[in-house]
């Protein structure tokens, strides 16, 4: 959806390069976003964004379930039930999604 979905369009095979290479994909995006300064600050940085977007959930008023599963994390609680389904996840991405630019 909005952007990712937008540019996902422009490459549909998505990254290969850096599949299941977290590591890399970072470091790549941190040497762009340092040689190219749209950093506030150099605190800031591509982990930064998986912060936002939890408080842009949380701003969203999304319960912890669907916000640990869209997180990726792992929970320690029991678990019951299928846990949240993808029309409750896309409810709370839609209220922070951001829309494609023009350019994409």
């Amino acid at each position: 959806m909005g952007a990712a979905l937008a540019a996902m369009k422009k490459r549909p095979q998505g990254f290969p390069r850096y599949r299941h290479k977290s590591s890399n994909l970072s470091a790549a995006l941190n040497k762009y976003l340092q040689e190219n300064g749209p950093r506030p600050t150099k605190q800031h940085t591509v982990y930064s964004l998986r912060h936002g977007f939890k408080d842009r959930l949380i701003a969203a008023e999304a319960p912890d379930s669907p916000i640990d599963s869209l997180m990726g994390h792992k929970t320690y609680k029991p678990k019951y039930g299928k846990g949240p389904s993808l029309e409750l996840k896309l409810k709370y991405l839609q209220r922070i999604a951001f829309k494609a630019p023009a350019s994409l």
